[in-house]
């Protein structure tokens, strides 16, 4: 009976240390292993419409879906060397598939530090969440910018705010953490109103092996400006989803 007892009571704390465990605060951090190949489909749609003073309008209207790879070369210190390839491209303009620009289709060499950040690659910036020097755990967040470059001339704030952790996702059988991500306009030019309509975002992350299985982010913006020397404004909107997913090997 006394031995039932202990028995019990000693399950009883090690599911709570489990539990514990999983609930404690933990650094995240990216790792490249030498010689490991990573690939992602990496899917972007955009819209674009302009509301001219005359009354005309023009809209645009792109999908590209892309399959990317990073390759682990070693490490530079703290820093990660990686090779990043788009292995495949495909580009429909407002309806018509459109040859991909051959400044797509080609290599990069990057330098990952452990928290994400990156050089070397503008674009490969979009998949990537950049983490703070500190550890996290459930209901933390933490915030981050993209250039005015990276999202059509304007700065996105964006706020990442850890929701689960040690959960499994449909076709990843690890367990990962998952962050919901808010997008804020961080300012504006001089002369223009901005508008966010929509932004929001996700991240997978499996926090043992360092590798994001999913990024998701989408924005709408409408923009107000006027022409040097017009009278009336021009109005634009502007949509944008971006999405990348790993692929089983």
């Amino acid at each position: 009976m006394i031995r039932n007892l202990c028995f019990v009571v000693a399950c009883g704390i090690l599911l709570a240390l489990c539990a514990g465990a999983l609930l404690a605060a933990d650094k995240f951090e990216y790792k490249f292993a030498d010689g490991q190949t990573l690939k992602y489909r990496q899917t972007s749609l955009s819209d674009l419409s302009f509301s001219l003073p005359d009354g005309g309008q023009q809209t645009t209207k792109m999908q590209s879906t892309s399959s990317v790879q990073f390759k682990g070369q070693g490490k530079e210190g703290d820093a990660y060397k990686v090779e990043s390839e788009v292995v495949r491209s495909k580009m429909v303009l407002n309806g018509k598939e459109e040859a991909a620009p051959k400044s797509v289709e080609r290599k990069r060499s990057l330098t990952v530090l452990p928290s994400g950040k990156m050089s070397g690659g503008s674009g490969d910036q979009a998949f990537a969440i950049v983490f703070p020097d500190r550890p996290l755990a459930k209901g933390d967040s933490f915030a981050t910018e993209r250039p005015a470059s990276d999202s059509k001339g304007l700065p996105l704030k964006t706020t990442y705010t850890l929701t689960e952790i040690g959960v499994t996702v449909p076709g990843y059988s690890a367990p990962v953490a998952v962050f919901e991500a808010k997008v804020e306009v961080a300012g504006a030019a001089t002369g223009k109103r901005v508008t966010l309509k929509e932004g929001s975002g996700k991240v997978v992350f499996d926090h043992a092996a360092g590798i994001v299985v999913q990024s998701k982010l989408a924005f709408a913006i409408d923009e107000e400006s006027t022409l040097e020397g017009g009278k009336a404004p021009v109005k634009s909107s502007f949509a944008m989803k971006h999405e990348w997913l790993l692929m089983p090997k």
